[in-house]
């Protein structure tokens, strides 16, 4: 069995990516008369936006799986090892690796590594679809097409190529949906829902870990239709992070909360202010919108990491 298992704090890229891979990697299977099967995984809960689209679609949670011991697995959406599974070393294989994030991986053995400057993994499974010329159902043409919208937070993410334009529009045929900027929308807006989450629910919901020059460095994206909603737990959500940067040691913890609708970001931090301040050249982080300021991988993260790999005294 060979596990396709996206990163920690699954997003809907992570899951709908490894559902689908895991259903065309078995199509080619049967095509070749092969015995080798497949099994999409994901290391945690999903987020509401991930919900809305596999209920949209009808298909099931993928199970979780979080460590690699004696396991095959093909890894989705990721290639960092502060993202995937536990005791990765330990895992009989690695058998290859998917991905549109910069490339931050080491492995002892020559593997499949494919990595494209796109919106989404999903777009680089859409190709692969398309140019193998294996059947896409409306379930997975679906799912391909809300990573894709997800990702690229509609099209409005500078991540946004034109390669992710065209297989949401060939997708967008398949799974039969009429608009897909309004069906978007919906997702956004089922992900941007507060209703009911404690303040470290909606830090942990989208939020990875980098090692920025031996600096541990958390970062959580929250996408909103409205910054009244986040302005009223802001205190609440800024002292869970305090504790969180404590209790996990990190040098920062920053959350970027994104108005989809005003297409801009507002920055949240505990530990390293100074960092975000000389990163992205302001003098104060309080009630600052940064217009524009859309993605964590091309505009937040890169320019975190060129700080700290020129000030290496900023540790903890």
């Amino acid at each position: 069995m060979f596990y396709v298992v996206g990163h920690k704090n699954p997003d809907t890229d992570s899951v709908c990516s490894a559902i689908a891979l895991s259903d065309y990697l078995s199509k080619c299977s049967t095509k070749t008369n092969s015995d080798e099967k497949y099994e999409p995984a994901i290391q945690g809960e999903i987020n509401e936006e991930t919900k809305c689209a596999l209920n949209k679609f009808g298909v099931e949670t993928p199970l979780i799986l979080t460590d690699a011991t004696n396991k095959k697995v093909i890894l989705v959406d990721h290639n960092n090892k502060m993202q995937t599974l536990d005791n990765i070393e330990k895992a009989e294989k690695i058998v290859r690796v998917l991905d549109h994030h910069p490339i931050n991986f080491s492995y002892q053995e020559q593997i499949e590594f494919l990595t494209m400057p796109v919106g989404s993994t999903a777009t680089i499974i859409a190709q692969m679809y398309f140019k193998e010329n294996i059947n896409i159902d409306k379930k997975i043409a679906g799912l391909l097409l809300s990573a894709i919208l997800s990702d690229t937070v509609v099209f409005k993410s500078p991540t946004t190529t034109d390669i992710d334009k065209i297989m949401a529009k060939k997708l967008e045929k398949i799974a039969d949906i009429s608009n897909f900027e309004v069906f978007g929308l919906e997702l956004k807006k089922a992900k941007a829902s507060l209703k009911n989450k404690t303040p470290c629910q909606i830090i942990d919901a989208d939020f990875k870990e980098f090692n920025m020059n031996g600096c541990k460095v958390g970062i959580g994206q929250l996408e909103v239709v409205d910054f009244e909603d986040f302005y009223a737990i802001k205190e609440q959500v800024s002292s869970q992070m305090k504790k969180m940067k404590q209790d996990k040691n990190y040098t920062l913890v920053l959350l970027v909360f994104t108005d989809i609708l005003r297409e801009g970001s507002e920055f949240l931090t505990a530990g390293d202010v100074d960092a975000v301040k000389k990163a992205f050249n302001i003098s104060t982080i309080d009630g600052i919108f940064l217009k524009g300021m859309m993605s964590r991988k091309k505009q937040v993260a890169p320019l975190l990491e060129n700080y700290y790999n020129k000030n290496q005294n900023n540790k903890n």
